[in-house]
């Protein structure tokens, strides 16, 4: 029983312990003077054009990216008025400590004058930090969460908790609304929506009265596209990436705008794959005897999973502009997450003397599906002599789940102990629907 327990143990959670939290690299940007610059958008980037993480520098002129594995890496510095920063080669093998980086003014003659109708890529605003995705160099292929990894201040584990500078208790909103799911639930959702259906993502970290959110570390309010211009408009987007295993994704979107009318609808898809491999030499030390450093017991293990995930994302809705002051809509959304887990697991029992007692073999076939829907009905007005604004909203949203994992161990012997098969079946469900009618006036 305790090796059944052990295997099992193993396979679902070395996916988790395999990987680490990572380094911290971290720095400071002053001007010619050594004067610290505050807002210098910080990017590190692998093969020279892959980001990584960013940062924005605070009023000390430092930084600080976490999470960074092992390897090298290039930075990059921008702050408007300077010249662009490219540093050589950095090796990150544990926490770093940059040198000081000094930007410098920009200078010359003005020959030209040419406009350009581009969102930087970061931008900042006296109450939050504004991720501008679209048409950014993290979208292409990548999901939410993968865009959230990347974005200043924010740090996901390796468990898929997400944390704001450092503090727990984030809270995740979508289009202005809180979505009630935590831990691996909320982590479905974000990994299933493609990043080429954000417009931006919006970092408060010290949310006002009017967000709800005291006592938390902050809001992440994803903001999806939605087109502005009149007439009917649309769009088509695909994207492929290659690593090991490759990622592609497509999505259209149309919209019409006419009068008082705008009419909306979004479709997504992606497939993408995530593989763990790991290997470990475990050693039970004999520690009341006279020689602790020898082992009573060893496992080698070889461990291999791969995740297969494909999602997909409708939305659409209606937009009736009664007003300048009041505007009425209704908005429909869905998703599903299915992703079909496949783990190996080859193990090596040895005893004292490093003799082979047994092989194990265990392995794992999952069917996992996430699935989401959500209504919603709104008025906004504003008050021209108050400036204050009444928002009325009436939400129905529901969240599931539906998993079958099966895992068999078999075993080969090669002493005199004869141990059985051992399987492992199970089969969850699960669902949470809100109901909700809210109004504020703020």
């Amino acid at each position: 029983m305790k090796n059944y327990l052990l295997l099992c143990f193993l396979l679902l959670s070395f996916a988790a312990h395999a990987g680490k939290d990572g380094h911290t690299v971290t720095g400071r940007v002053v001007d010619a003077k050594q004067q610290p610059l505050l807002a210098a958008n910080v990017v590190l980037l692998t093969d020279g054009k892959t980001l990584v993480k960013s940062d924005l520098t605070t009023e000390t002129g430092s930084f600080s990216l976490e999470g960074i594995a092992p390897g090298t890496y290039t930075l990059k510095v921008t702050l408007s008025g300077y010249e662009i920063h490219s540093s050589e080669t950095i090796l990150v093998s544990g926490n770093t400590e940059l040198p000081a980086i000094t930007l410098l003014e920009k200078s010359g003659t003005l020959t030209e004058v040419a406009v350009r109708a581009q969102k930087p890529f970061i931008e900042i605003r006296s109450d939050k930090i504004i991720v501008n995705v679209e048409n950014s160099i993290v979208s292409a292929g990548s999901s939410a969460m993968e865009v959230l990894q990347r974005s200043p201040g924010v740090t996901v584990n390796q468990n898929d908790n997400i944390s704001l500078k450092g503090k727990s208790g984030v809270m995740i909103w979508i289009d202005g609304k809180q979505t009630p799911m935590a831990g691996a639930d909320l982590a479905n959702v974000l990994k299933s929506m493609p990043a080429g259906s954000i417009d931006r993502i919006e970092i408060i970290s010290n949310p006002g009265a009017r967000y709800d959110a005291a006592g938390t570390a902050g809001i992440i309010n994803i903001k999806t596209k939605k087109d502005q211009r009149m007439g009917t408009n649309g769009s088509v987007n695909l994207s492929y990436g290659q690593g090991v295993y490759p990622k592609y994704a497509g999505g259209a979107s149309l919209n019409y705008r006419k009068g008082k009318v705008n009419v909306f609808g979004n479709y997504n898809i992606s497939r993408r794959y995530w593989f763990n491999h790991l290997m470990l030499n475990r050693k039970f030390l004999d520690t009341l005897k006279e020689s602790p450093q020898k082992h009573l017991f060893r496992y080698d293990q070889d461990n291999y999973a791969i995740f297969d995930f494909t999602n997909n994302m409708l939305s659409g809705g209606l937009d009736y502009t009664h007003s300048k002051n009041t505007t009425f809509g209704f908005s429909a959304n869905g998703g599903t997450n299915r992703f079909n887990p496949k783990a190996d697991n080859n193990s090596r029992a040895l005893g004292a003397s490093d003799e082979l007692l047994y092989n194990f073999y265990t392995t794992g076939r999952h069917e996992n599906l996430y699935y989401n829907y959500a209504v919603n009905g709104y008025m906004r007005h504003s008050f021209d002599t108050s400036g204050r604004e009444l928002n009325v909203d009436l939400d129905y949203a529901s969240f599931g789940n539906q998993s079958k994992q099966n895992f068999l161990t078999t075993y080969e012997s090669f002493d005199a102990t004869s141990r059985p098969n051992y399987y492992l079946n199970s089969d969850l469900n699960g669902v949470t629907r809100i109901r909700s009618v809210k109004a504020d006036y703020v």
